[in-house]
């Protein structure tokens, strides 16, 4: 896909179709507590067009609003993910619970077709997930739909960045 123009969701089409296959398998989230969205593993940053796409979905569902700013400003406040600690080599990647992520429902409250491209590539391995553990990106897909150059930021810094 380098080198050529390609709109958002024909860079999802790929990892959209890989998970409808896991899940005619049986591998799906689906009876996950959705560990992988939380603290406990979370550290998805995504691109500027990530968010464009995730804003388009919430304008839409008319859920840009400024409650949504405020729950994303607590999630970046209470996880600060303002602050990126470093060596001065690199960055260390911080942990947080999505924004999106329902407790009490399970799941995410992003459709798929707006989805970040890295949660997307991230999927059980085998049927019967409850509790994570058995998950990973499929890297080599992921590699092949994403911008390689493009800055990412953490899902709420990112999204903040387009109210302004």
């Amino acid at each position: 896909m380098e080198g050529q123009t390609v709109t958002p969701a024909q860079r999802r089409a790929p990892l959209l179709e890989e998970m409808q296959a896991l899940g005619e398998r049986g591998i799906d989230c689906r009876s996950c507590c959705g560990l992988c969205c939380t603290h406990a593993a979370n550290s998805m940053r995504i691109t500027r067009q990530e968010a464009l796409d995730m804003q388009a979905a919430l304008i839409a569902e008319q859920r840009w609003t400024e409650e949504l700013f405020e729950r994303l400003q607590r999630t970046v406040s209470r996880y600060r993910l303002d602050q990126e600690p470093g060596d001065g080599r690199r960055i260390f990647r911080k942990t947080y619970t999505c924004p999106f992520f329902k407790d009490q429902t399970l799941g995410c409250s992003i459709p798929a077709t707006h989805k970040p491209y890295g949660c997307l590539a991230f999927n059980a391995n085998v049927p019967g997930q409850k509790r994570g553990g058995n998950c990973s990106s499929d890297a080599e897909l992921l590699e092949r739909v994403q911008e390689s150059d493009a800055e990412r930021l953490p899902i709420p810094l990112a999204l903040l960045a387009l109210r302004e």
